[in-house]
């Protein structure tokens, strides 16, 4: 027996279609003033403006997932070891190397413009 899937049907809001047609009103009015734009240079200011509004959120991403992994590592080892007062620092130590390689992996995000 095959089960599908249902098929989404997205319906575009009164909203969101008059901001579309205002777009392509506006696109098409510069296009008069300036010939030689093209469909390429509209799309890249699209992205553009799309990176400037959307927030930045690869780097919060990456900033949770490496506290987490963090708070797992100490959860795990003090389960494992509750005496250990050396094995205490070791975890300290692979909680600051996580946080500094996240650190340093959103600071390479950002300047790459991959928020």
């Amino acid at each position: 027996m095959l089960i599908f899937p249902p098929v989404r049907t997205d319906t575009v809001s009164p909203r969101v279609q008059e901001l579309a047609d205002r777009l392509v009103a506006a696109i098409d009015e510069l296009k008069r003033y300036r010939p030689d734009l093209t469909d390429r240079d509209v799309r890249a200011a699209l992205e553009l403006v799309r990176r400037k509004r959307t927030p930045v959120t690869r780097i919060a991403v990456v900033g949770v997932t490496a506290a987490a992994a963090a708070i797992a590592g100490i959860l795990t080892f003090a389960a494992n070891e509750p005496a250990s007062a050396q094995g205490l620092w070791t975890a300290s130590g692979v909680v600051v190397l996580v946080a500094v390689l996240a650190a340093v992996l959103a600071l390479v995000l950002r300047a790459r413009g991959d928020s």
